[in-house]
């Protein structure tokens, strides 16, 4: 019997293990947070503080005489003072100020009762009283109305009763203070939830306790300091916490398991991409890739002749028309080189696989290691060729931060970041650490303008730069997880890299680099859950980024839809538990990104009126497709062959062949290349890159497609993508391939590499 009961005591003990650091969490949480509301100061409410506004009802704007700040009230005004309660007796002091040429009757109301009532000396004084304890220890909001005769006068007609400089609440002895029930019971279930979401997050007990810990002390911290004016904003603080704990309930194990891999292809340097079903194609479809680009470089040849724009809306040739400015040598010199090229990409690409066979048994270095190096060499590379000729709107992104501007609703956190510099360079660091007031009072309250904003400008240069080295690395790692050749590895890269978008990374001052980066991550992300090899987290995740980023990467979404619908469990039942799963991520990062910006200082009231101009400055979104629209800048519709130059000649400037080449992939790839063996890899990017391409046809930007370039530069690194992926992976022979894709990479690096020198230059 003994036995029998000391093994079912065992089994208990086995049972319950796991549940006592909960409980010890529990416990020790309560004992803080109670010492800790115990422990509050005195609550202040100063007339010039801005985090006062909110409790103040019935009061005029802030004054300031003779060194003293404050607020007159109307006849009837009211203090809200939250979360204070008064199970023991509280001295309330007023520090007021009546009218000048008498004394002003002043009746105080607690809670709807009249407490007291005495007469306001014209002066200023301090009036105290003691507020009498309650019967319940649960803390709750005390409301203060303030009830004068009104006056008025010649100069100020307002409405005006006493000024009010300052309101103390003080308790009075040592007696129990009121602990209000909500925050302390969301701080404990906080604390409990980042315990279980860590515990999945990391599989280890002692890392998932020390986190509630650190929640529990972080709460304790901010409701001695913070608390008193709601400072500490702990719904939104709970939002954040709680939306990460979620996080990793739902999808820890799975980011456990993808952590692993990546840890194990890193040290082993292992990686090997699953092969897609290929189609023969013969020599003359190569040909006719060659030809076009033969075409191109005459364009190139003959761009001094070209005829000039006659406007910023003409679209005659200004894709290659910048060509013109280079020397004459130089440009004889580099068309003839990259013609060499084009008729000779036969035997440059025998050539190259050749010497790719015998530089594989030579070089055996780890593919990690190689995406670093690259990704260093890809930011000293932009940082040497970056651009003197700051276009876009570098100098409105340079004279709003240095005003004190936070955010830019079609890019938050892009600009966030951007300002973040601004402020630390400013000498106002830790800049990420403050709780700054709302940006309707940052644009009128600005940063002083200081010569530490003289290198602003350098250092937004640099930040594109050092993107430039984050969307190598990027390419580099799709690279891996597309192609098994490490010679088609490095083809691919060079035809993505080498387009027109590199400009953007040369030290291009625009909001358009960190969501080209975003985008090539995004691409890697969806890539692996495709090919089983990573959680579909990671695609939501890079997804919500890539928009949070800049608001252009939500014709990402129907790629997404995709991926969690072919990477997700099978059957109709196993489909939607996936795609159900992947909108409670989403839904999960949207609350991280949107309450960590109400943290930093963010107002919804600026949200509400900055979303009438996300259309631009016409607020039209997209252009009309018979007629053009008199409001919108630009005075062509769709169906129009100014509009069709235009996108002809956007592609040119940013993507030279990218568009050609994928439109002949998929035309040799036909009905016969679908039906032998789907490949959801290709799906995906076409997914991806269809609706990045009808974004540049449809969108409606202020200054047209010529001066806009940049914003419709980001959909051609995934068209680009995805007619590499078509070259390289699904058209056989090697050799057919590779001498397209040579073609291709001469004329897009004679392009893109004379477009950034000129910008080198200044010109």
């Amino acid at each position: 019997m003994r036995i029998a009961l000391a093994a079912a005591i065992a089994r208990w003990c086995k049972r319950i293990r796991p549940a006592w650091p909960a409980v010890v969490l529990l416990l020790c949480g309560a004992l803080a947070l109670g010492v800790a509301f115990q422990l509050r100061p005195p609550l202040v409410v100063l007339a010039d503080d801005p985090g006062c506004v909110s409790l103040l009802d019935g009061f005029h704007d802030v004054e300031t005489s003779a060194g003293r700040s404050y607020r007159w009230t109307r006849a009837q005004a009211t203090v809200r003072l939250p979360e204070v309660g008064l199970p023991s007796p509280w001295e309330l002091i007023l520090d007021l100020s009546g009218r000048p040429d008498s004394q002003s009757p002043f009746s105080l109301l607690v809670d709807g009762q009249k407490v007291a009532e005495w007469d306001v000396a014209p002066g200023v004084g301090t009036y105290s009283i003691v507020l009498p304890g309650g019967s319940l220890a649960v803390a709750r909001t005390v409301r203060l109305e303030f009830r004068t005769v009104a006056f008025a006068s010649a100069k100020d007609p307002r409405e005006l009763g006493v000024a009010v400089e300052r309101i103390e609440l003080r308790p009075l002895g040592r007696g129990f203070r009121g602990i209000p029930a909500v925050p302390f019971l969301l701080f404990l279930a906080l604390s409990l939830l980042t315990y279980a979401g860590w515990w999945r997050w990391t599989g280890h007990r002692a890392v998932a306790f020390a986190g509630g810990a650190v929640v529990l002390g972080l709460a304790a911290a901010g409701i001695h300091s913070y608390w008193p004016m709601q400072r500490f904003r702990p719904m939104e603080w709970a939002v954040v916490v709680g939306a990460v704990a979620l996080l990793g309930l739902v999808y820890g194990p799975e980011v456990r398991r993808d952590g692993s891999r990546l840890l194990v292809a890193m040290r082993t340097g292992r990686v090997r991409a699953r092969p897609a079903a290929s189609l023969p194609v013969s020599s003359g479809w190569a040909w006719g890739i060659r030809v076009v680009a033969l075409l191109v470089l005459v364009l190139h040849l003959v761009a001094p002749w070209l005829p000039l724009e006659r406007g910023p809306y003409e679209n005659l040739w200004w894709g290659v028309r910048f060509f013109a400015r280079a020397p004459a040598v130089g440009r004889w010199a580099g068309v003839l080189l990259a013609v060499a090229v084009c008729l000779g990409a036969d035997r440059l690409a025998g050539a190259a696989l050749v010497l790719s066979c015998r530089w594989r048994r030579v070089c055996r270095l780890n593919p990690f290691v190689g995406i670093g190096l690259l990704a260093l060499v890809a930011v000293v590379f932009f940082w040497l060729l970056r651009t003197r000729c700051y276009y876009g709107d570098w100098e409105e992104i340079v004279e709003d931060i240095s005003l004190g501007a936070l955010w830019r609703e079609r890019s938050p956190l892009d600009f966030w970041l951007r300002a973040w510099l601004g402020r630390a360079l400013a000498a106002r660091w830790p800049a990420w650490l403050s709780v700054g007031p709302p940006l309707s009072r940052c644009l009128v309250q600005p940063v002083p303008v200081t010569d530490s904003f003289g290198p602003l400008r350098p250092t937004l240069a640099a930040l594109s730069c050092v993107a430039g080295g984050f969307f190598l690395a990027g390419l580099g790692a799709l690279a891996l997880a597309l192609f098994r050749v490490r010679l088609e590895r490095w083809i691919f890269v060079l035809l993505v890299a080498g387009q027109g978008t590199a400009l953007l990374f040369a030290g291009y001052i625009e909001m358009y680099t960190l969501v080209t980066a975003a985008m090539v991550w995004y691409l890697l992300a969806g890539a692996l859950a495709l090919q089983r090899r990573a959680g579909v987290f990671w695609t939501v995740l890079l997804f919500g980024l890539a928009v949070a980023t800049h608001l252009q990467a939500l014709y990402l979404a129907p790629s997404l839809v995709w991926v969690v619908l072919a990477a997700g469990h099978q059957g109709a039942g196993g489909r939607m538990r996936s795609l159900l799963r992947a909108l409670l991520a989403g839904l999960l990062v949207v609350a991280v990104l949107g309450a960590g910006f109400l943290l930093l200082g963010y107002d919804p009231g600026r949200l509400r009126w900055a979303s009438r101009g996300l259309g631009g400055v016409d607020g039209v979104f997209f252009k009309h497709l018979w007629r053009a629209a008199p409001e919108a800048h630009e005075p062509y519709p769709i169906l129009s062959w100014e509009h069709l130059r235009a996108v002809v000649n956007q592609q040119l400037l940013v993507a030279p062949l990218s568009l050609w080449v994928l439109v002949c992939g998929l035309a040799a790839l036909g009905c016969r290349g679908w039906r032998k063996g789907g490949d959801p890899v290709l799906c995906f990017l076409l997914l991806v890159s269809l609706p990045a391409l009808l974004f540049t046809w449809v969108y409606n930007p202020d200054l047209g497609a010529r001066q806009d370039w940049d914003l419709l530069a980001p959909p051609a690194v995934l068209l680009t993508v995805a007619a590499a992926y078509l070259l390289l992976a699904r058209l056989r022979p090697a050799r057919v391939r590779l001498s397209s894709a040579l073609a291709w990479i001469a004329v897009s690096v004679l392009h893109s590499g004379a477009w950034m020198w000129l910008n080198r230059l200044g010109l």
